[in-house]
Protein backbone atom coordinates (compact mmCIF):
# COMPACT_ATOMS: atom_id res chain seq x y z
CA UNK A 1 0.00 0.00 0.00
CA UNK A 2 2.45 2.63 1.07
CA UNK A 3 4.84 3.72 -1.98
CA UNK A 4 3.20 2.06 -4.76
CA UNK A 5 -0.14 3.34 -3.88
CA UNK A 6 -0.06 6.19 -1.53
CA UNK A 7 2.71 8.79 -0.93
CA UNK A 8 3.22 9.17 3.02
CA UNK A 9 5.39 11.90 2.67
CA UNK A 10 3.30 14.21 4.48
CA UNK A 11 1.87 12.21 6.74
CA UNK A 12 5.73 11.51 7.94
CA UNK A 13 6.88 14.69 8.07
CA UNK A 14 3.72 16.13 9.99
CA UNK A 15 4.55 13.16 12.74
CA UNK A 16 8.01 14.02 13.15
CA UNK A 17 7.23 17.70 13.30
CA UNK A 18 4.60 17.18 16.14
CA UNK A 19 7.62 15.40 18.14
CA UNK A 20 9.78 17.67 17.81
CA UNK A 21 7.54 20.05 19.63
CA UNK A 22 6.83 17.84 22.62
CA UNK A 23 10.85 17.21 22.53
CA UNK A 24 11.06 21.14 22.22
CA UNK A 25 13.62 20.74 20.09
CA UNK A 26 13.57 21.85 15.92
CA UNK A 27 12.39 19.97 13.13
CA UNK A 28 14.67 18.69 10.25
CA UNK A 29 12.85 20.29 7.14
CA UNK A 30 11.31 18.37 5.10
CA UNK A 31 13.58 17.27 2.23
CA UNK A 32 16.89 15.92 4.36
CA UNK A 33 13.88 14.33 6.40
CA UNK A 34 12.54 11.92 3.65
CA UNK A 35 16.26 11.56 2.37
CA UNK A 36 16.75 10.27 6.22
CA UNK A 37 13.71 8.14 5.92
CA UNK A 38 14.84 6.46 2.48
CA UNK A 39 18.24 5.32 3.55
CA UNK A 40 16.88 3.70 6.62
CA UNK A 41 18.71 5.68 9.05
CA UNK A 42 18.54 4.81 12.69
CA UNK A 43 16.61 7.29 15.13
CA UNK A 44 18.82 9.01 16.48
CA UNK A 45 19.47 10.94 13.08
CA UNK A 46 16.44 12.26 13.06
CA UNK A 47 16.83 13.98 16.92
CA UNK A 48 19.35 16.66 17.06
CA UNK A 49 22.77 15.74 18.76
CA UNK A 50 21.33 12.50 18.64
CA UNK A 51 20.84 11.75 22.68
CA UNK A 52 19.40 8.03 23.53
CA UNK A 53 16.85 9.56 25.89
CA UNK A 54 15.21 11.44 22.98
CA UNK A 55 15.78 9.16 20.28
CA UNK A 56 13.76 6.83 22.56
CA UNK A 57 11.04 8.31 22.51
CA UNK A 58 11.32 9.37 19.11
CA UNK A 59 10.90 6.27 18.17
CA UNK A 60 7.77 5.30 20.41
CA UNK A 61 5.89 8.31 19.57
CA UNK A 62 6.54 8.05 15.84
CA UNK A 63 4.75 4.69 16.20
CA UNK A 64 2.07 5.73 18.03
CA UNK A 65 1.59 8.90 16.09
CA UNK A 66 2.56 7.62 12.70
CA UNK A 67 -1.36 5.97 11.61
CA UNK A 68 -3.55 8.23 14.18
CA UNK A 69 -6.32 9.03 11.97
CA UNK A 70 -5.94 12.78 11.70
CA UNK A 71 -2.68 12.48 10.33
CA UNK A 72 -3.77 9.69 7.81
CA UNK A 73 -6.03 12.12 6.25
CA UNK A 74 -2.72 13.61 4.98
CA UNK A 75 -2.12 10.57 3.18
CA UNK A 76 -2.32 11.07 -1.30
CA UNK A 77 -2.52 8.94 -3.95
CA UNK A 78 0.43 8.54 -5.84
CA UNK A 79 0.86 10.37 -9.38
CA UNK A 80 -1.80 8.34 -11.85
CA UNK A 81 -1.90 5.33 -8.87
CA UNK A 82 -5.83 4.68 -10.21
CA UNK A 83 -4.92 4.63 -14.05
CA UNK A 84 -2.16 1.78 -13.13
CA UNK A 85 -4.61 0.13 -11.58
CA UNK A 86 -6.94 0.45 -14.30
CA UNK A 87 -4.54 -0.82 -16.58
CA UNK A 88 -3.64 -3.56 -14.83
CA UNK A 89 -7.19 -5.18 -14.14
CA UNK A 90 -6.95 -6.75 -16.95
CA UNK A 91 -4.27 -9.56 -16.25
CA UNK A 92 -5.51 -10.52 -13.48
CA UNK A 93 -7.17 -9.95 -9.84
CA UNK A 94 -5.44 -7.76 -7.51
CA UNK A 95 -5.55 -7.93 -3.48
CA UNK A 96 -4.06 -5.26 -1.44
CA UNK A 97 -1.58 -6.00 1.09
CA UNK A 98 -0.34 -3.71 3.92
CA UNK A 99 1.50 -3.54 7.12
CA UNK A 100 -0.06 -0.84 8.77
CA UNK A 101 -1.60 -1.52 12.12
CA UNK A 102 -4.54 0.91 11.91
CA UNK A 103 -6.37 -1.12 9.31
CA UNK A 104 -10.00 0.88 9.38
CA UNK A 105 -7.57 3.59 8.56
CA UNK A 106 -6.10 2.35 6.05
CA UNK A 107 -9.60 0.65 4.35
CA UNK A 108 -10.47 4.75 4.56
CA UNK A 109 -7.51 6.09 2.82
CA UNK A 110 -8.04 3.75 0.26
CA UNK A 111 -12.15 4.97 0.03
CA UNK A 112 -10.50 8.01 0.40
CA UNK A 113 -8.57 8.24 -2.28
CA UNK A 114 -11.11 6.08 -4.75
CA UNK A 115 -8.66 2.75 -5.04
CA UNK A 116 -10.33 0.21 -3.16
CA UNK A 117 -12.78 -0.56 -6.22
CA UNK A 118 -9.26 -2.04 -7.65
CA UNK A 119 -9.20 -4.72 -5.88
CA UNK A 120 -10.71 -8.13 -4.83
CA UNK A 121 -10.31 -7.89 -1.29
CA UNK A 122 -7.58 -6.18 1.72
CA UNK A 123 -5.44 -8.41 3.51
CA UNK A 124 -3.81 -7.13 6.65
CA UNK A 125 -0.35 -8.89 6.84
CA UNK A 126 1.18 -9.70 10.72
CA UNK A 127 3.80 -8.16 12.43
CA UNK A 128 5.10 -11.72 12.64
CA UNK A 129 7.65 -12.64 10.26
CA UNK A 130 6.61 -16.29 9.91
CA UNK A 131 3.27 -15.65 10.01
CA UNK A 132 3.65 -13.23 7.06
CA UNK A 133 5.08 -16.01 5.07
CA UNK A 134 2.20 -17.88 5.73
CA UNK A 135 -0.61 -15.42 4.79
CA UNK A 136 1.47 -15.00 1.53
CA UNK A 137 1.57 -18.26 0.87
CA UNK A 138 -2.58 -19.09 1.51
CA UNK A 139 -2.92 -15.67 -0.90
CA UNK A 140 -1.16 -17.46 -3.44
CA UNK A 141 -2.94 -20.84 -3.24
CA UNK A 142 -2.56 -22.39 -6.15
CA UNK A 143 -3.03 -19.77 -8.83
CA UNK A 144 -1.05 -19.94 -12.03
CA UNK A 145 1.13 -16.96 -11.68
CA UNK A 146 1.15 -14.70 -8.85
CA UNK A 147 3.57 -11.15 -8.55
CA UNK A 148 3.91 -9.53 -5.61
CA UNK A 149 4.49 -5.61 -5.95
CA UNK A 150 5.68 -4.07 -3.18
CA UNK A 151 8.00 -0.91 -1.42
CA UNK A 152 9.05 -2.35 1.62
CA UNK A 153 11.13 -4.87 2.92
CA UNK A 154 9.33 -7.09 5.02
CA UNK A 155 6.76 -7.38 2.19
CA UNK A 156 9.69 -8.14 -0.03
CA UNK A 157 11.52 -10.93 2.09
CA UNK A 158 8.43 -12.72 2.84
CA UNK A 159 7.15 -12.71 -0.42
CA UNK A 160 11.00 -14.91 -1.42
CA UNK A 161 10.89 -17.02 1.66
CA UNK A 162 8.09 -18.38 0.29
CA UNK A 163 9.33 -18.04 -3.77
CA UNK A 164 6.64 -15.42 -5.29
CA UNK A 165 8.22 -12.99 -7.91
CA UNK A 166 8.74 -9.30 -6.81
CA UNK A 167 8.29 -6.38 -8.10
CA UNK A 168 9.83 -3.39 -6.19
CA UNK A 169 8.70 0.12 -6.75
CA UNK A 170 10.78 3.15 -5.70
CA UNK A 171 8.87 5.89 -4.77
CA UNK A 172 8.20 5.05 -1.37
CA UNK A 173 10.41 5.47 1.65
CA UNK A 174 13.06 3.27 0.85
CA UNK A 175 15.68 3.47 -1.82
CA UNK A 176 16.67 1.28 -4.69
CA UNK A 177 18.93 -0.25 -2.70
CA UNK A 178 17.57 -1.32 0.23
CA UNK A 179 14.47 -3.12 -2.35
CA UNK A 180 16.95 -5.06 -3.82
CA UNK A 181 19.11 -6.14 -1.25
CA UNK A 182 15.95 -7.31 0.34
CA UNK A 183 15.39 -9.42 -2.85
CA UNK A 184 13.56 -7.69 -5.17
CA UNK A 185 13.38 -9.45 -8.64
CA UNK A 186 13.21 -6.52 -10.72
CA UNK A 187 12.74 -2.24 -9.48
CA UNK A 188 10.54 -0.10 -11.12
CA UNK A 189 10.18 4.31 -10.36
CA UNK A 190 6.48 3.60 -9.81
CA UNK A 191 3.06 1.16 -10.20
CA UNK A 192 2.02 3.09 -13.86
CA UNK A 193 5.44 2.06 -15.42
CA UNK A 194 5.22 -1.70 -14.03
CA UNK A 195 1.44 -2.11 -15.58
CA UNK A 196 3.31 -0.39 -18.86
CA UNK A 197 5.84 -3.22 -18.77
CA UNK A 198 3.42 -6.19 -17.38
CA UNK A 199 1.13 -5.48 -20.58
CA UNK A 200 4.02 -5.11 -22.97
CA UNK A 201 5.63 -7.61 -21.89
CA UNK A 202 8.64 -5.51 -21.06
CA UNK A 203 12.31 -7.12 -21.71
CA UNK A 204 13.56 -6.12 -17.84
CA UNK A 205 10.01 -7.83 -16.82
CA UNK A 206 11.36 -11.19 -19.04
CA UNK A 207 14.59 -11.15 -17.83
CA UNK A 208 13.77 -11.19 -14.41
CA UNK A 209 11.87 -14.60 -14.99
CA UNK A 210 8.63 -12.77 -14.46
CA UNK A 211 6.77 -13.75 -17.49
CA UNK A 212 7.87 -15.97 -20.08
CA UNK A 213 9.75 -14.83 -23.33
CA UNK A 214 7.52 -14.07 -25.71
CA UNK A 215 4.82 -13.15 -23.71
Amino acid sequence: MDGPLVDVRARYYEVHRRIMIELGLPAVSPDPFWRLVRRDEPTEAFVPGGRAKHAERYARRFTELSECDDVLMLDEAQDDAAGALRSLKPLGESILITLRLNRPGAQDVMNRLDLSAYFLRVCGLSQSQGRREDQLRELAGDARRVLVVAGSEPVIIAAREVDLPVVGVTCGSRTPQNLRRAGADVLFADLDAVSIALATGAEEIQRAGLLPRGV
